[in-house]
Formats: C-alpha cells, sequence, structure tokens
C-alpha cells in the first residue's frame, strides 16, 4: 500500500514494523534526516506517475475530495489488481482522516464506497490443464532430497504442497499448532485460508512423511525449534532474542517464498511449469479417487466445482474429438468427388 500511497522509491528508504501490541511503526532508514521535513525535501523528485503522492488527487484539499477525484485516480491503473489497490490505499488513507477529525464535525461518506472495480468478464476457452504426471512427481521428490542441504525447509514445502492441497502462500504460514496428530489433521484457521474460513486436511501417510523429515531438520537445525513454523526463516539464524523476534516480527520469520529452489528443482526434475501446478495435480487425482461433487469439494477444499472445473480438472479430449467426428456425419453436406 505504502508503494502506492508515496512511491516505490520513498518507499524503499522507510523501514515499517510492528511493535509488541501490533501498533504499526514507520522510521526513515538515513539517520542523518532529522525530520519528516527533510525527508519529503530530499525526496521531492523521486515522482512516480501511478502514486497518490504525485497525483492531481495528492494535490487536493480536503474539501476538494470527491468520488470523481478518487475514481480518476483508480481508473489511471491498468490492472484489475492495480485498481482495486489504489481504490483500498485511498480508502484507508480517508478512514483515517475521519476518525481524526479533518473532515470537520460532519464529515461525509467514504467516497470510495461509490467506486465499484468490475472485473471483465472473458469466455473461457477449455483446454488441457496442465498437471504433473507420476513420474515427473518422481523426479521431483528425488530433486528435494538432492537439494536438501542447500534449500532446508524448502524442498520440504515442495513435498508438501506436491501433497496436498494447500496453495503455497497458505503452506508457508503454517505451525505446528495447527497439526493436529490426536485426529491426523492439519487444521487451518481462517487467517491462513484463501476463502477466510477454518478448513481441515486429513494427514496421510505422504503428509506424514514429509512432516516427519521436517521434523529431522529441526535437530538438525536446532534454532528452527525456537520458532513456530513449520518452514521458519534462516534470517531469524543468527538472532539471540529469536522468540521475541518471531513475536514482534512474525511475517519475518517464516519463508517468504521457494522460488529460488524451485527453479533448481525444476531444471533437475525436468519440468516446467509453476508451482501451482502441484494444487492442479492434486485435484485432478482427487477428481479420480472421488465422483461425488461434494466429497470433491471436502478434498480440495473448495467451495464449488465451478472453479474446479473451469481451472483445474482435466477433460477428456479423445472422447470430445470422437464426438465431433460423429456430429461431422450428421451433417453429410460434402460431396465426394469421384
Amino acid at each position: 500500500m505504502a508503494y502506492t500511497l508515496i512511491g516505490r522509491k520513498r518507499a524503499s528508504k522507510l523501514k515499517f514494523y510492528d511493535d509488541d501490541k501490533g501498533h504499526g511503526h514507520i522510521l526513515r532508514k538515513d539517520q542523518n534526516l532529522r525530520s519528516w521535513n527533510e525527508f519529503w525535501a530530499n525526496n521531492k523528485n523521486e515522482k512516480i506517475a501511478d502514486c497518490v503522492y504525485d497525483s492531481a488527487l495528492g494535490h487536493s484539499f480536503i474539501e476538494e475530495v470527491n468520488t470523481g477525484r478518487c475514481k480518476m485516480f483508480v481508473n489511471k491503473h491498468s490492472t484489475l489488481s492495480g485498481k482495486r489497490m489504489a481504490r483500498h490505499t485511498i480508502s484507508v488513507v480517508i478512514t483515517w482522516a475521519i476518525d481524526k477529525g479533518l473532515f470537520g464535525e460532519n464529515p461525509p461518506a467514504n467516497p470510495c464506497l461509490n467506486i465499484l472495480v468490475n472485473k471483465k468478464v472473458k469466455g473461457n476457452v477449455r483446454r488441457k490443464n496442465q498437471k504433473f504426471s507420476h513420474d515427473e512427481l518422481v523426479r521431483i521428490w528425488k530433486a528435494c532430497d538432492k537439494f536438501v542441504d542447500k534449500y532446508p525447509f524448502q524442498t520440504s514445502a515442495i513435498k508438501l504442497l506436491s501433497v496436498t492441497s494447500l496453495r503455497k502462500a497458505e503452506a508457508l504460514k503454517l505451525k505446528w499448532s495447527m497439526i493436529n496428530p490426536v485426529d491426523k489433521m492439519i487444521e487451518l484457521p481462517e487467517s491462513v485460508t484463501k476463502i477466510d474460513a477454518e478448513q481441515d486436511i486429513d494427514i496421510n501417510d505422504h503428509i506424514q512423511f514429509v512432516l516427519d523429515e521436517i521434523k529431522a531438520l529441526q535437530k538438525k537445525y536446532t534454532w528452527s525449534k525456537f520458532l513456530p513454523w513449520l518452514f521458519p526463516s534462516f534470517r531469524v539464524k543468527h538472532k539471540n532474542t529469536r522468540p521475541h523476534f518471531s513475536k514482534k516480527f512474525p511475517h519475518k520469520s517464516h519463508l517468504q517464498d521457494i522460488r529460488n529452489c524451485w527453479d533448481e528443482v525444476k531444471l533437475e526434475a525436468q519440468v516446467t511449469g509453476k508451482i501451482n501446478r502441484t494444487k492442479k495435480t492434486h485435484h485432478n487425482l482427487s477428481h479420480n479417487v472421488v465422483s461425488d461433487p461434494y466429497d470433491l469439494i471436502a478434498m480440495t477444499r473448495h467451495t464449488n466445482t465451478k472453479v474446479l472445473e473451469a481451472s483445474y480438472l482435466e477433460h477428456d479430449y479423445d472422447k470430445r474429438k470422437k464426438n465431433s467426428q460423429l456430429l461431422d456425419k450428421q451433417f453429410n453436406l460434402i460431396k465426394v468427388k469421384g
């Protein structure tokens, strides 16, 4: 949000963190600057066209802020995600200003409430949804075993993603407190899941194998036992107050991404595609096991089968081609030249 508000260049010169009470703080990285006025004076030329600070909206007086000006700034962004972030950023700032009384005793309604960012509806063409074959999964696991010393915890994350319905962002936020060994389940709180609802994943033999592998890594890297995450970050390896650091900077003490590890694993395993292809593989294998749509929803953690059919499940294209040939014979319009 800071990038949209003041621009990427200015935001890179600031440090953002939360204290023990969860209150947000902002510090200037350049300790030679004595005040915020000096900061803005030194960075006045770091202009970016798509940030609020350098736009006409940012130069407006409070009484001039209305739905039209906010909508004009939102529509400057070309992508759907950019428009949504712009609307959210403006809304947060205006809400803060209203709470602080900057709009007077009778503040207006937040003008962003009337701004709709509609997603363009595009026709979906059903083609093959790429998934990993069994041989490719075997090669991926072998590659993970090869790079386990170079990328500890990251290789285990890839293995866990390959045998579960977890998204990458969900997996990297897993805590040991979410593992229920009695009921053999991974209990996902609403703060972790994409749909903001509590969900469960049953622990089978493959998932248990990965969990045991992570516990073995904990014995090798003892510093990781101080952290609550299944996939801790090596950036806290040399921190002397690890529990305090994890509490104060929770988002910095677990893995943020596994991109570099996945790139090397792909090269070694001779496969292509993004890591989210493991999720499509899991869903297609689940579809082979269960035919009932409600059982499939429970295994894949999707709220309905519409998304599964459109984006995840593989379709029988050979059957479609055969049906096309049968339909072709029904027309019988082409005269055979003899």
